[in-house]
């Protein structure tokens, strides 16, 4: 069923359901995605091309963006983009950076994009500007902000925006004034080893080296209006930071939850948890586990060759004992 054939509110006596008994929308959005990860392959990343299960790296992701921006759009009053339109998007030119931007954008590589200078004019930085900043001299109103655990988790939270991760990503909330609500009126450079964001009036809200390289090319951002700018950056190597930015203060690592989920965990790694997982069940239910069917086979091969003392006689594995 293609999207177009989806009328508007066919679904929603299910929904409303689901929505009006866990009462929250948070958990609502839960059951979604936790149906999605025992009832579908959503989570399950294709290895190979040829693969029938799974999607490619990052393009979960990337739908679930995609679909928030298309209701974000809507709830404030923002033309849906048409896929009519042949010119290229900004953000995949070659040659210089894009201007300032729609609420969601994959941002080139270090080495694919040209620094120019935002559009309109902008005040020369003060001599006390530092390097992550947010750079206006004049008064901005700051809304009251209430951050949540899963705001910082494994993460920290500073004056211009807060931070948190997991093994493979980073999810940075950068602070943006009440007054800031299009995405058109920011400028987001997301490099492998770099974050700018600034406003379209000049106002430089962080500009800063990131302790360890991304993918800068499969990363996304969206606009909160009048609260922060999401980014969401996938980390080039599978490690815990102490700090999103150079010169940040650093968190203690003892107090990261390095608890792997299996969604993050490497290829070999992911199959030795599916082989205890079988094997659990294999024991639950009275039957061999891997190693016991590997042992089998070995013996059931070696029970007629010559010089054995089994041969000519009917398999029977309870007659050898073997310690597996």
């Amino acid at each position: 069923m293609s999207r177009d054939n989806i009328s508007s509110g066919r679904f929603d006596p299910n929904l409303g359901d689901i929505l009006q008994d866990v009462k929250r929308v948070d958990v609502f959005l839960d059951v979604v995605f936790e149906f999605l990860h025992r009832r579908t392959d959503f989570y399950r990343t294709m290895e190979k091309e040829d693969d029938i299960m799974g999607l490619p790296a990052g393009v979960a992701k990337k739908l679930v963006m995609q679909a928030y921006m298309k209701y974000d759009r809507l709830t404030h009053g923002q033309p849906e983009a048409t896929p009519k339109k042949t010119e290229p998007c900004p953000s995949q030119t070659s040659g210089d950076n894009p201007p300032f931007a729609e609420e969601v954008v994959e941002a080139g590589t270090e080495s694919g994009v040209e620094e120019k200078q935002a559009a309109g004019p902008k005040e020369p930085p003060s001599s006390n500007e530092t390097k992550i900043t947010t750079g206006n001299p004049k008064e901005v109103r700051k809304p009251k902000r209430t951050l949540t655990a899963a705001d910082t988790y494994n993460g920290a939270s500073h004056e211009s925006y807060c931070w948190s991760q997991t093994l493979s990503d980073v999810d940075l909330k950068v602070f943006v004034p009440e007054d800031l609500k299009r995405g058109k009126d920011l400028k987001v450079e997301i490099r492998n080893k770099s974050i700018k964001v600034l406003t379209k009036t000049g106002d430089t809200l962080i500009d800063s080296p990131l302790v360890s390289e991304i993918h800068g090319e499969e990363c996304m951002w969206s606009l909160h209006p009048g609260s922060y700018v999401q980014l969401t950056l996938e980390k080039k190597v599978g490690t815990w930071w102490k700090a999103v930015f150079v010169g940040e203060t650093e968190i203690d690592q003892k107090s990261i939850d390095n608890t792997l989920n299996v969604h993050d965990m490497d290829g070999e790694s992911k199959a030795d948890y599916d082989r205890v997982l079988y094997d659990m069940e294999q024991k639950r239910q009275g039957k061999p586990t891997i190693k016991e069917m590997e042992t089998q086979e070995m013996l059931r091969k070696a029970w007629d060759a010559e010089g054995s003392p089994f041969a000519g006689s009917e398999f029977d594995p309870s007659k050898v004992n073997i310690s597996t």
